[in-house]
């Protein structure tokens, strides 16, 4: 079968006039170094087509460098380029304020007091849409302390607007409930907004 090798030479000797007369070196075999290199190939494709479907990219915070990277999913949610690498501020301006604040106190946490955190957030993407995005992230340390921050970002703007929607209803559905009345109309658009008409029993 065919292996990999990785070949390395020089010449040895030449002769009067400078052509080369004996060449040596030697022969590694890495064709394990080979299958294991297209091994992380493969699961790196694998990662990035698992979070192209669930809607998700990794990223990771060089805290010396203060540098942010991210695979293409993550670009694709911040709407750059692919390739992008923000410094910490400019990733972090990509929330709100309130949200912002938020996020900087997990980056303190995780880097102070190891702590982890998973968020949901109000996120504006670099087209200046709206969004809701939850984000995860820990601490890598070494002998030095923190080093790197890393994690992943994914689009949640349906199902959190879903579910806000949902609170919305049961909220006016229990508002309903406990009023002390006898007819109440119930109507939703189809813009999924909803408004309700009360009616005492003398007005019906």
């Amino acid at each position: 079968s065919w292996i990999w090798i990785l070949s390395r030479g020089r010449v040895m000797t030449r002769s009067a006039d400078g052509r080369a007369e004996w060449v040596g070196g030697i022969h590694t075999d890495i064709t394990a170094d080979k299958r294991n290199e297209e091994k992380l190939r493969d699961a790196e494709s694998f990662l990035e087509r698992s979070g192209r479907v669930a809607g998700y990219g990794a990223w990771q915070i060089d805290l010396k460098a203060n540098a942010v990277t991210g695979n293409a999913q993550a670009c694709d949610i911040h709407g750059v380029d692919h390739g992008y690498k923000p410094t910490l501020e400019q990733a972090l301006a990509y929330y709100p304020p309130e949200a912002r604040a938020q996020i900087q106190t997990a980056i303190k946490n995780a880097v102070e007091c190891m702590q982890c955190w998973d968020l949901t957030l109000p996120f504006v993407d670099a087209y200046d849409n709206a969004m809701w995005v939850r984000t995860v992230g820990e601490v890598e340390f070494d002998d030095s302390g923190p080093v790197r921050l890393l994690g992943a970002l994914q689009d949640v703007t349906r199902t959190t607007v879903a579910q806000m929607a949902h609170a919305k209803t049961a909220d006016l559905l229990q508002l309903v409930l406990n009023s002390a009345v006898d007819v109440a109309v119930i109507a939703t658009d189809l813009q999924q907004n909803i408004s309700i008409s009360i009616f005492p029993e003398a007005t019906i």
